[in-house]
């Protein structure tokens, strides 16, 4: 199988929009919690972590539905790389300040699958470089069927 193969990519794609999905919709079912940390402020943003959980819950069904729904593949391959970049800075800054406490990027999800902490973080770090690969793959797709490369 051809990385290039539309399909693959296209595949590529929606699996990680059903993740994002997926992890959105934990997210919203985790800040409805209870837990003392949702009610804790964030580190680098300063908001409490319910806000944010709210907030990026919501970005995560906006590309998630863009990337099933949408037609432009190189824009969904530019909002995978940015929306991965944007996570991977923010878990850099994290790591620079030594913040030592666990991510609740997964939201309910984890807790569900009583996940470790060190496996929430493999999964989020494996989902980050897929996201990016993805969304590479998409643009790489994307700009050689415009110059006839590939088939579309």
């Amino acid at each position: 199988m051809k990385l290039l193969n539309p399909r693959f990519c296209r595949a590529a794609v929606v699996g990680i929009a059903m993740l994002l999905i997926a992890v959105a919709v934990g997210k919203i079912v985790g800040a409805t919690g209870a837990a003392t940390i949702l009610n804790e402020r964030d580190p680098i943003l300063g908001i409490p972590n319910r806000t944010l959980m709210g907030v990026v819950a919501v970005l995560e069904l906006a590309i998630g539905a863009l990337c099933i729904f949408g037609r432009d593949r190189q824009l969904q391959g530019v909002v995978l790389i940015w929306f991965g970049t944007v996570l991977a800075i923010y878990r850099a800054g994290l790591w620079w300040m030594d913040y030592a406490k666990p991510c609740t990027c997964l939201g309910a999800i984890g807790e569900a699958l009583s996940l470790s902490d060190l496996a929430a973080d493999i999964i989020l770090r494996s989902v980050l470089v897929a996201m990016v690969v993805a969304g590479i793959l998409a643009c790489w797709t994307s700009v050689a069927a415009r110059r006839g490369e590939v088939a579309h």
